[in-house]
């Protein structure tokens, strides 16, 4: 644990204005880094890297916590980087931390958790003519609702086929 109190007395004497006499802004300021510098590293401050999530229509970029301490979120050069791409990364869609190469500096992605892929699911509508519901679909191994129904599931099911194995899909599987 910080000792403050001494933290204090040392940039006091060390900047007094003459013998005798303290320097309390001195040792206030001292005090207020060391805290600073506490918490910082309480809250994980040293982390660099930045998180990035790609979907299918956007991305969302998560800054360290220094950069948003330091104001320098306008002017983070990842920022600018991740938008000018086109396309998700070939590995595909899901969150990413985006850092630099220790050799190179070059920038490079490294996979958290891939994105798995969603189904749209339609809500039931009420019509004049009562209510229209859209055929949903639930995993074959644990039950979980996964959205609406492929148009080739619903074929299966009109035909008496067997439906797909959609284990993979919701993530069950593994």
């Amino acid at each position: 644990m910080t000792n403050y109190g001494a933290i204090y007395a040392k940039a006091s004497r060390e900047n007094a204005p003459g013998i005798g006499r303290d320097n309390f802004d001195a040792g206030v300021a001292a005090v207020v880094a060391a805290a600073r510098a506490d918490l910082m590293e309480e809250l994980g401050a040293n982390e660099t890297r930045h998180r990035v999530m790609f979907s299918a229509d956007e991305f969302i970029l998560e800054h360290p916590l220094m950069e948003r301490v330091e104001g320098t979120l306008t002017t983070c050069e990842y920022h600018a980087m991740v938008a000018s791409q086109s396309v998700p990364p070939a590995t595909g869609l899901g969150s990413y931390w985006l850092t630099r190469d220790g050799r190179d500096g070059s920038p490079q992605l490294e996979l958290i958790e891939a994105e798995r892929a969603s189904r749209p699911s339609t809500p039931d509508v009420k019509t004049e003519f009562g209510k229209r519901v859209t055929v949903k679909r639930c995993c074959n191994g644990c039950n979980r609702a996964l959205g609406d129904a492929t148009d080739a599931e619903l074929d299966a099911a009109i035909t008496g086929a067997r439906l797909p194995d959609t284990r993979d899909e919701c993530g069950c599987a593994e």
